[in-house]
């Protein structure tokens, strides 16, 4: 019996530090220090009540852990500290995914995602890097 509820604890822990892989944003602050970092991010503007979202939330969470190079974030777009901040951004539809580097945003999708379209989307935005990162400075 020991044995079994110390397997329980431990799947808990380890399921708490993957899903801690995605970080909420809540402060304009917090976006601007990630969003200007070398590290790219994937953020995720969503509201709870949408069923695209919910659809595209269990691939986004399996996407942090298997893309590791990558800060993904989620800012609910019902937190009216960061109204200002998505109005900024042109945030128009729920959810909506922003891909940046270095401070420019060089991925965006409206709409929710399948599995296979967020690896796509993905893959497409590390190829976005990999050709910023070859261009030789101005």
């Amino acid at each position: 019996m020991i044995s079994r509820n110390f397997f329980f604890i431990g799947t808990l822990c380890v399921s708490s530090l993957l899903a801690a892989q995605v970080k909420d944003i809540t402060t304009v602050a917090e976006h601007e220090k990630l969003f200007k970092a070398e590290k790219p991010m994937i953020t995720l503007y969503f509201s709870n009540q949408c069923g695209p979202y919910k659809a595209t939330k269990p691939h986004f969470h399996k996407a942090a852990e298997e893309h590791t190079d990558i800060n993904f974030c989620m800012i609910d777009t019902t937190n009216s500290k960061l109204q200002n901040h998505m109005n900024k951004l042109n945030i128009q539809a729920i959810p909506t995914l922003i891909g940046s580097f270095n401070g420019s945003i060089i991925l965006r999708h409206k709409g929710g995602l399948t599995k296979n379209a967020l690896e796509l989307k993905i893959a497409q935005f590390k190829e976005s890097i990999a050709k910023a990162k070859k261009k030789p400075a101005a």
